[in-house]
Formats: structure tokens, C-alpha cells, sequence
């Protein structure tokens, strides 16, 4: 059994989402230089040229002294990550080896190729370490890097799917408080998610706590005037003065996604998208 370990390749993986590597799960100690290398080439679908790394990485330095700087950073990284074929290279540039795992990857694949299908357990685990991956706080070192800010929305935007994916099983399942847990690590990412604010909504109504459900139809039309000048969707607003307009109706909400007898009259939340 260790003979076996010793004999095959360490399973590298470039989490992304992380912002770390690891090698057989546990985490390398890289510098910020070798760590922003190994993101670019993770944030890739291909090949990166010499060119464009060198002006990503060290483009406050002559370009002259570019090709030195990506022949350094690689043999240090080689030597960390213990298996020479890591880093490839590939019409004039690099690229990650094809046993690289890179985690932002496969979680855009996850959040793809389940988005119409009804959540099992493993399918739930797999969302909830793509959230928990980001609310680590790790993603906060890509500020360091100039060039990480679009990149950064791309992780942002799958960690934010994974997140309603989570909350509206939640609801379908009567979990209203799980609901709310996993709709706030939305927010916490993206506080002007609409998703999230109406999944937030209709789970405090589900709850008949109609003040909290206002609160969060205030939060959002306040974030909303101040970024963007503008007001929340009308059947948001709908949906939040409902039991306004019905007040003796309060409490018939019901759990959402068909599991029980369909509350009845103008209090009928509208089913999820």
C-alpha cells in the first residue's frame, strides 16, 4: 500500500475557488507570485502565451527580464508540486498538465449539469463545498492580483448558482431555515442578487414572519437605489406587500413544492422558476 503511493503521481489540485493548491489534499506553501502563476493557468481553457504571462505577472518590469522571471517561478513550482509535467509547455506558452485538477472547473460542470434536476444528498455535499470553498475568505488574496477582478466574478457567479441551487431545494423540502441560511450566503456574496432576496422572501412568508420578509424587501430596494439608481422588479414587490393587501390570510403560505394541499385564495405564493 505505501510502496503504491510512493509509486504514483500526487493528485494535485488548483482550487480556485480557494485560493490554494494541494497536493494529496493537503495545502502547499506557495508564494503569492507562484500562486497568481498557477491561477492564471487554472483560469484558462488552454494555453497562455510566454508574452501575456510575462506582462500579467511582472508587467512593471522590463520585458526583457520576463522570460528569466517564468523560467525561475516554474522550477520552484515544479519542485513544490512534485511531478515535473504540472506545468506544460504548449505553442510558445504553458499550460496545466492534464492530471491538474482544478476545482473551478468541475464546479461549473456540477452546477451545469444539475441545474434542472432534483438535489440527492451527494448532490447537496457537492454545492455546499463550493460554498463553504469561497466563504473561507481565501478568495480575498486575489485582490493582490490587478488582473483578477473578472476572474473573480466568474467565482462569484458559480459560488452564488451553487448557493440558490441550495436554497430552493431547501424550500421544495419544507427546510425553511436551511432556506434562509444558504439564500443569506447569496447575499453575502452578491447583495444585489434578486434570486436570493425572493428565495429570502418567500421562505420568512412560509414562516408567516411578514416583518422579516418586509425588511428584506427594504434591504434590497435600498442596496438597489444606492448602486443602481433604480427599484426592485414589480413582481418582487408584489410579492412582498401580498399579505398587505390580505392580512386575514397570514398564515396560509405553506410549505412550497407540492407537498402538501395548496394554500388557497390570493395568498398562494407563486411556484419557484
Amino acid at each position: 500500500m505505501l510502496r503504491d503511493r510512493q509509486l504514483r503521481d500526487p493528485r494535485l489540485v488548483v482550487e480556485l475557488i480557494g485560493a490554494r493548491v494541494t497536493r494529496d489534499r493537503q495545502p502547499l506553501k506557495l508564494t503569492d507570485k507562484e500562486l497568481e502563476f498557477l491561477t492564471l493557468l487554472g483560469s484558462a481553457h488552454g494555453s497562455i502565451s510566454r508574452d501575456r504571462i510575462g506582462e500579467t505577472l511582472w508587467g512593471h518590469l522590463d520585458p526583457e527580464e520576463w522570460p528569466n522571471n517564468i523560467k525561475v517561478t516554474l522550477s520552484r513550482l515544479r519542485t513544490k508540486l512534485g511531478v515535473r509535467d504540472a506545468v506544460l509547455s504548449s505553442n510558445g506558452g504553458y499550460r496545466l498538465g492534464p492530471k491538474i485538477e482544478v476545482d473551478l472547473r468541475r464546479a461549473e460542470a456540477l452546477v451545469r449539469d444539475t441545474a434542472s434536476a432534483l438535489l440527492d444528498e451527494a448532490g447537496r455535499d457537492a454545492l455546499r463545498r463550493i460554498v463553504m470553498a469561497y466563504r473561507s475568505g481565501s478568495a480575498a488574496r486575489y485582490e493582490r492580483f490587478p488582473w483578477a477582478q473578472s476572474f473573480l466574478v466568474r467565482i462569484q457567479d458559480v459560488v452564488c448558482t451553487a448557493g440558490l441551487m441550495l436554497a430552493k431545494d431547501a424550500l421544495r423540502r419544507s427546510s425553511i431555515h436551511e432556506a434562509l441560511t444558504e439564500a443569506r450566503a447569496v447575499t453575502d456574496v452578491d447583495s444585489l442578487n434578486e434570486s436570493a432576496c425572493e428565495l429570502t422572501i418567500r421562505a420568512y412568508l412560509t414562516l408567516d414572519d411578514v416583518d422579516a420578509a418586509r425588511r428584506e424587501f427594504r434591504r434590497y430596494a435600498a442596496v438597489l437605489e444606492s448602486e443602481l439608481a433604480t427599484a426592485p422588479a414589480p413582481h418582487l414587490a408584489a410579492l412582498a406587500q401580498e399579505p398587505l393587501r390580505n392580512p386575514k390570510l397570514v398564515g396560509s403560505y405553506g410549505p412550497l413544492g407540492g407537498t402538501t394541499p395548496e394554500p388557497i385564495g390570493p395568498a398562494r405564493l407563486p411556484p419557484l422558476p
